[in-house]
């Protein structure tokens, strides 16, 4: 018997993400994704990217506390205090 090979992994953008209901998984999985470009900020276009997501989430929750922080977080790298 021969053994297939595992498909690659989809990597997922925020868009594909907040469209599956916006569940808590959801959130907690567009936070990790947005906290993870912020950490490999290569280009202003990954902190553009990890800001867009943390203002939708803090958009849809207005009371998620780590998404305004990781928010705030993403304004200081930026440059914008």
């Amino acid at each position: 018997m021969s053994k297939k090979a595992a498909a690659p992994k989809k990597q997922q953008n925020y868009q594909e993400t907040t469209n599956t209901g916006g569940g808590v998984n959801d959130v907690k999985k567009m936070l990790a994704m947005a906290e993870n470009k912020m950490k490999n900020n290569k280009s202003n276009q990954n902190l553009e990217q990890a800001f867009k997501i943390l203002s939708e989430i803090c958009n849809k929750d207005g009371e998620n506390s780590q998404a305004f922080k990781t928010r705030g977080n993403c304004y200081n790298l930026m440059g914008d205090f």
